[in-house]
């Protein structure tokens, strides 16, 4: 009886002692994860403050009509201050985040801040995070090694165009086709057409020729009926000539049946900018020449669009805009000619 006790007591004992030594051997397998995770949420979320504020940005920042130049360079105050917590945070917020890197160079460094470039640069290069949030850095650093700080507050002759600054935002409203930068570019155009100078300066033939060539982003943009790059379409009649002018005609009237209601509303809005209504209404583009019974019906299927739109305050444009359409589609000729 003595034995089976003896013998129960250290079969027990056996027993505790693997359990001690099976947590011992867990604890450290796993301790290495633990502080990193504890680590990770130390580098991340030990200022709550600074979340607070952070995510106070972000919220500003999903706002209409707020300064995202403002918003960017604070974002860039964050990321050198807390990196971790910043990708953290944005991992939800990708948008943001992706609007915010595609614009860094016009809204950040568009005045002499290089300093802050080479710390963003210092500060990330040998940060090492999780993917997805890696690449990201790796992007975000490699961006601001190539870019470099822009000066855009050159001194302008009364009344001239800032040819620097409107090249500047309209190569980032290329880089991304988003409403903000329409609206950067359409307030850098003047109010009314520009004559030009006998002899145009470099920097403008560039200006000029970067957005002709780059308009079929442009048009995508209205198209696809974002509002204030159908207004910027309409304001770059101002400094427009030729086949520049033609192009935007043709952008514009493909507006016509997706959106009538807002080619209406922009085109009274920017009636001045349009010296005849006819090329915007009824210019198809070079691939209607001699195809008569194409554009005839492309014509009609306008006219019919402008018909649906019923708001009042409208009227007298779309009354206007039907008139001449209607001119242009009585329009016949006496001979067939085949499509060259």
């Amino acid at each position: 009886m003595k034995k089976r006790r003896v013998m129960s007591i250290v079969v027990l004992g056996f027993l505790i002692l693997a359990g001690v030594l099976a947590c011992v051997i867990y604890s450290n397998i796993n301790m290495p994860s633990l502080l990193k995770e504890q680590i990770v949420v130390g580098n991340t979320r030990k200022d709550n403050d600074v979340d607070d504020e952070l995510m106070s940005e972000v919220n500003k920042w999903k706002k209409s009509q707020v300064n995202k130049e403002s918003l960017s360079l604070s974002f860039c105050h964050f990321i050198i201050k807390n990196p971790g917590l910043f990708y953290e945070v944005f991992k939800e917020e990708r948008e943001i985040y992706d609007e915010w890197v595609a614009n860094i160079q016009i809204n950040v460094f568009g005045s002499n801040r290089e300093d802050l470039r080479q710390e963003m640069i210092a500060k990330l290069t040998e940060l090492r995070l999780p993917d997805p949030v890696n690449n990201w850095n790796r992007y975000l650093v490699s961006k601001l090694e190539y870019i470099s700080p822009i000066q855009l507050n050159g001194v302008e002759e009364e009344g001239e165009i800032n040819w620097r600054a409107l090249d500047y935002a309209w190569k980032a409203f290329v880089n991304y086709p988003s409403s903000d930068n329409a609206n950067r570019v359409y307030n850098l155009l003047p109010d009314q057409r520009y004559r030009g100078k006998d002899d145009p300066s470099v920097l403008e033939k560039e200006c000029r020729d970067s957005i002709y060539k780059d308009l079929a982003i442009l048009g995508n943009e209205v198209i696809g009926a974002n509002r204030e790059a159908v207004k910027l379409a309409f304001k770059l009649f101002t400094i427009s000539d030729g086949a520049f002018s033609e192009s935007i005609c043709i952008t514009l009237g493909d507006l016509i049946r997706i959106n009538p209601e807002m080619f209406l509303e922009e085109l009274k809005n920017h009636r001045k900018y349009v010296s005849r209504i006819s090329t915007v209404l009824g210019n198809l583009g070079y691939v209607f020449v001699d195809r008569y019974e194409a554009h005839k019906y492309a014509i009609n299927q306008r006219i019919k669009a402008l018909k649906s739109v019923t708001n009042p305050m409208l009227s007298e444009m779309r009354l206007e805009c039907l008139e001449v359409l209607n001119k242009i589609n009585d329009r016949r000729p006496n001979k067939y000619y085949p499509p060259r």
